[in-house]
């Protein structure tokens, strides 16, 4: 740092005149030199606290916004945002700069061993992701798309207690993300009508943990992982230390990064390698939905409800159908707090030698949604209501129907 910058620092602290000088001259103009943006930040540094103490205090009060600020800090404000920003930047600048000399230069094999691998920065956007159509809907698991770049692979499939430097924290934060944009586009291009309140329990199905473990174990990624012995994601013997919501959370991180990896290790293509994949990974998941916005379920096709369509299945004088609250089981398995809320309810059939059999559950923003989908689910379960229906039709003839 140059003499000149430890005089302005020495100022600063004690408020003389070049302290004062230096401010304006500094908020005056753009900072580009590291040496006055380090100085910037010194000498507004009692401004900035004071403005952050004030603006906590507002929030504590539940009164957060710029009218409800003292004069004093609203100026503050103002003149801060001025010449702090530019200070801010240049640092930021430099600071990456510093992280580039260290990175792989262009054209050279990703590190190996302990060094961290290296992101690229430009990535195409999602912008071929289209509605789910019936023809993406599969009960065959799609192929897994190949990681290009091995150091991002074994990243993604490392556990940091193992590999400091070389490990799936960062790419599962970026994993998370792409998840999160991609099922809200699928979404969104599918269920056009749909409020958003109801659009979030249909992402939260796809991408919580529950969701995730299972696709990491249909497609053996814990196999392949590298984790420490009490993360032993098979059992290690004697039993594991890791309880089972840990295991269903690192099975959904380890998805989480490897999709980051395809994406990273293909910046031209990644984004709609992976949209592709997960269309039909996820079209599964949503099958009932996605056939019943598309118009097809028997419910829209005969104008009648669901319940109505199961009541006249299997139902008859002295056979009932009931729908309960029941416990939303899936909400068990988030770990980050994040919880779609929504209702969830389970049909009981009592008759045909039964009692309390339940049908079929599901889970939506309303009671009312969750019912219907419960019964469409039981109406789903062909080989069971095959059993009742054929009872029926047994009663029937014998009534002479």
């Amino acid at each position: 740092m140059s003499k000149r910058s430890h005089a302005a620092f020495s100022e600063a602290e004690s408020g003389g005149p070049s302290s004062l000088a230096s401010k304006r001259s500094r908020a005056d103009g753009e900072v580009t030199e590291t040496a006055d943006a380090l100085a910037v930040l010194l000498d507004n540094a009692n401004e900035l606290v004071d403005c952050l103490k004030s603006l906590q205090h507002q929030r504590e009060r539940g009164a957060l916004g710029i009218q409800s600020l003292e004069p004093n800090t609203r100026k503050s404000l103002a003149l801060l945002s001025k010449s702090v920003p530019s200070a801010l930047q240049t640092l930021g600048a430099e600071i990456g700069q510093a992280r580039g000399n260290g990175a792989v230069a262009a054209g050279q094999p990703p590190a190996t061993g302990n060094a961290a691998p290296v992101f690229p920065t430009t990535i195409a956007p999602p912008t071929s992701i289209t509605a789910w159509t019936l023809s993406d809907i599969s009960h065959e698991t799609p192929p897994l798309p190949t990681v290009l770049d091995r150091a991002l692979e074994v990243a993604a499939l490392t556990h940091s207690g193992v590999e400091a430097g070389q490990n799936y924290e960062r790419l599962e934060w970026i994993g998370d993300a792409y998840l999160y944009l991609i099922s809200s586009s699928l979404i969104h291009q599918t269920f056009k009508s749909l409020a958003p309140g109801k659009c979030a329990p249909l992402r939260e199905r796809l991408v919580c943990n529950a969701t995730l473990s299972g696709f990491s174990l249909r497609y053996n990624l814990h196999k392949r992982a590298d984790f420490p012995a009490e993360f032993d994601l098979e059992g290690r013997r004697g039993g594991s230390k890791a309880s089972k919501k840990e295991r269903i959370k690192v099975l959904g991180d380890i998805f989480e990064a490897y999709v980051a990896a395809i994406i990273l290790s293909d910046p031209e293509h990644g984004v709609e390698r992976v949209s592709a994949w997960l269309k039909t990974l996820w079209a599964s998941t949503l099958e009932s939905q996605i056939r019943k916005e598309i118009g097809l379920s028997g419910s829209q096709a005969a104008g009648v409800s669901v319940k109505t369509q199961l009541a006249r299945a299997i139902s008859i004088p002295g056979v009932r159908l009931r729908y309960e609250d029941v416990e939303n089981n899936r909400d068990r398995n988030r770990m980050d707090g994040d919880r779609a809320k929504g209702f969830s309810v389970a049909v009981y059939l009592d008759g045909w030698g039964e009692t309390n059999k339940e049908l079929g559950r599901a889970t939506a923003i309303s009671k009312k949604e969750a019912g219907e989908d419960a019964a469409e689910n039981a109406l789903a379960n062909k080989q069971l209501m095959r059993v009742y229906m054929a009872k029926k039709q047994e009663y029937l003839a014998a009534q002479g129907r």
